[in-house]
């Protein structure tokens, strides 16, 4: 999955690997983050995102976040329900 500076995401795995202690920065599952950047981790071979909300020096599993599906509300159709001359029967 891509990810891009600026876009919100939510975290749908906040696990982390037995024995390690997240500090207090644990992301929490369900939460919603912005990504400010890209990271490599420590150990191992897989992308990793850094969060504005949570200072975390290597970053976060890029696989443990999806990105918020963002849709623009539009009231037109109650509008249109509202002038009557509109509504065909």
């Amino acid at each position: 999955m891509t990810f891009r500076v600026g876009q919100r995401v939510v975290c749908v795995d906040a696990s982390c690997r037995p024995g390690y202690d997240w500090k207090g920065r644990a992301p929490k599952e369900g939460s919603i983050y912005t990504v400010v950047g890209f990271s490599k981790p420590r150990i191992g071979d897989y992308d990793c995102i850094v969060l504005a909300e949570i200072s975390h020096p290597w970053g976060y599993r890029a696989s443990r976040f999806r990105p918020i599906v963002e849709r623009k509300t539009s009231i037109e159709v109650f509008q249109r329900m509202l002038n009557p001359s509109e509504v065909k029967a």
